[in-house]
């Protein structure tokens, strides 16, 4: 047996005793842009396999990093911003958050090869047991260890903890050796080679498992086997593409498992490879794919046609975008190295709209793509949906293990948002999303309570973007909008303010009432992109398809009956809406609430009907990349 391994807002009116709670003031604004800033008021919200398994493989990969978007900040904020709490607290048993703000992560530009190369080809498994071992020599297992995490480009920090986990098992057999299953590594090789069920690549692990098979010495096949079985693992959780690889504004925390959680787990399971398995996610939207793409594993022929060119985002000078490989060789140029849109592409559409006589702009409008047979994505990928699947699956992989048996769930491509209750939907209503250039963040956090006739404090950016220029030239043209200017904390006449130089203590905001871009209720779950749930008045959005009209918060259709939802109790819709037109009150949750924002543009619906939905971000299409599919 193997030795156990160790383990700002200003205080609001309350309703009814402990209803509510006073939160402490927000840290002053830390921008100044342009001599206007507002330290007064807090600082606002946006609104605020294989690849594809072995049949895909002799496909042309045309996939590459698509439009990276812009991150959504105080620039982009939404006239519709309320003041929150602390945006950088802490909240309970959610994972663990990064800084409020982060340096930009770097995203090398992915280069796919023109033609996926042959699966790396898996030895077969050994027809009998590894041969017993007694005890392990320390320096030749540090050898294996180092050799085998290059062979497999493991991390050398996650090397080094496997390794160390053989220090505290006093350099005792893990795998094979007297008293140990003689089974356990078969299990993992079966758990291995069902890789592609999850959307993994087993030829990904064809190095480790052939260097276990062939090991001569001990050391050699401890090593193999707990670097194996880690690397799954981990891969299982996520760490093939880190969430902002694919944009700064997916915050989705991975929990990457440690080797001794590895290790503990598949040593007190009676089946380690269930064991190993295990690691992949749970959650029913993930089960459900699998199963589909169990469904379409059969062989499918090779294609030979040139990929389609899809209808998306008007790409300029130096983008970044999937389509630039197809749309070079549409235009006949060279292949690239990159998936950047640039001068020289720019010229050979320029000539191909003077050809059409369109206008000769040299940027890839729609009418550019259509003229150039362009296609829906829906429509270029119908063929064979198993690259969607699978790059939808990884996003699975971002979400907690636990979403909680209730919680609120917002799938952004979908505009839809459900409450879960006991793990079943309770509701369901439309929502409003960021557009594609103030986007919705993805993440998850806990709701704690909720603001009924919110105000809205005017944020820094859109103040100096789109109001200052109006007041420089009429103080008074932000009065028929219902705005008012602050100053010292005191509504101002705005004739009385010097708009050319404005000092820190001047601020706009929208007070309480029928014309307030929050509406009259908002759902608060402090979090470092300032974003929220709330009502908007402009209702008749909400009978589009397609709804993404948001500068990053999530609009309701149903929010008070949404609140009564989450409330329940005695704080019924009734109730909730009585309270409407007086002053800004705070309602705490008796218990906080999970919320996940998601991008999922395939998905299983309640039918068991695979829907698929526009790539709004690009995000699909990145994380395709990213996997080479």
């Amino acid at each position: 047996m193997m030795p156990a391994l160790p383990p700002a807002v200003a205080e609001v009116p309350q309703i009814g005793p402990g209803a509510y709670a006073a939160t402490a003031p927000l840290a002053p604004q830390s921008e100044q842009a342009a001599g206007l800033a507002f330290p007064t008021l807090p600082p606002q919200p946006a609104d605020a396999g294989e690849a594809i398994l072995a049949s895909r493989e002799p496909e042309r990969a045309q996939a590459t990093a698509s439009v990276s978007p812009r991150p959504v900040d105080e620039s982009r904020a939404e006239p519709d911003q309320p003041p929150l709490p602390d945006p950088n607290a802490v909240i309970a048993m959610m994972p663990p958050r990064r800084p409020a703000v982060e340096p930009p992560v770097a995203v090398p530009p992915v280069s796919l090869p023109q033609v996926m190369p042959p699966a790396v080809p898996l030895p077969a498994p050994p027809s009998s047991a590894l041969p017993p071992v007694s005890g392990l020599d320390g320096e030749a297992l540090d050898r294996a260890f180092a050799t085998l995490g290059r062979l497999q480009g493991l991390p050398p920090a996650v090397v080094r903890a496997a390794r160390e986990a053989y220090e505290r098992a006093a350099a005792t057999p893990i795998w094979t050796g007297p008293g140990l299953p003689a089974g356990r590594v078969a299990a993992m090789f079966q758990a291995v080679d069902r890789a592609g069920q999850h959307g993994l690549s087993p030829a990904r692990y064809g190095k480790l498992r052939a260097a276990l098979i062939e090991a001569r010495d001990n050391e050699s096949r401890e090593a193999a086997a707990t670097l194996l079985a880690v690397a799954y693992a981990r891969d299982a959780r996520g760490a093939r593409v880190q969430p902002q690889q694919v944009s700064r504004l997916i915050t989705a925390t991975t929990t990457l498992p440690e080797a001794e959680e590895v290790l503990g787990r598949l040593m007190a399971a009676s089946d380690a490879g269930a064991a190993l398995e295990a690691f992949n996610p749970s959650h029913p939207g993930y089960l459900a794919l699998k199963r589909k793409l169990a469904e379409l594993a059969a062989p499918v022929a090779p294609a030979t046609e040139t990929p389609h060119l899809t209808f998306g985002p008007v790409l300029t000078r130096g983008m970044t975008d999937a389509r630039v490989p197809i749309l070079r060789a549409l235009l006949g140029l060279p292949p690239g190295d990159d998936a950047i849109y640039d001068a020289a592409l720019v010229e050979a559409v320029r000539a191909f709209q003077r050809e059409r006589h369109m206008r000769a702009t040299g940027r890839l409008t729609r009418s550019t793509v259509a003229a150039l047979g362009g296609v829906p994505e829906t429509v270029a990928t119908a063929r064979d949906p198993r690259a969607d699947i699978i790059a939808n699956m990884e996003r699975w992989r971002w979400l907690p293990a636990d979403l909680g048996a209730d919680h609120v769930f917002v799938n952004v491509p979908d505009f839809q948002l459900t409450l879960m209750r006991s793990n079943t939907p309770v509701l369901k209503t439309r929502v409003i999303v960021g557009k594609p250039d103030t986007q919705t963040p993805i993440f998850s956090h806990r709701m704690q309570f909720l603001v009924v006739n919110p105000s809205w404090n005017v944020p820094p950016s859109i103040a100096l973007k789109e109001y200052l220029p109006l007041l420089q030239r009429n103080p008074q043209a932000l009065a028929a909008r219902g705005l008012q200017v602050v100053s010292r904390g005191r509504v101002v006449d705005p004739a009385t303010v010097d708009w050319s130089h404005v000092g820190r203590t001047v601020a706009i905001r929208q007070p309480p009432g029928e014309r307030n871009a929050l509406g009259h209720i908002k759902f608060m779950f402090p979090n470092q992109h300032a974003v929220y749930l709330h009502d908007t008045p402009n209702r008749s959005l909400f009978v589009n398809e397609r709804r993404a009209y948001s500068h990053g918060c999530v609009r309701v259709q149903d929010p008070f009956r949404l609140a009564e939802a989450i409330m329940g109790g005695e704080w019924s819709e009734r109730r909730l809406r009585s309270m409407v037109g007086g002053g800004e009150r705070q309602i705490n949750l008796p218990d906080e609430l999970p919320v996940h924002l998601a991008y999922f543009t395939t998905f299983v619906d309640e039918a068991g009907a695979l829907q698929s939905r526009e790539d709004l971000y690009g995000h699909n299409r990145k994380v395709k990349a990213l996997l080479g599919l």
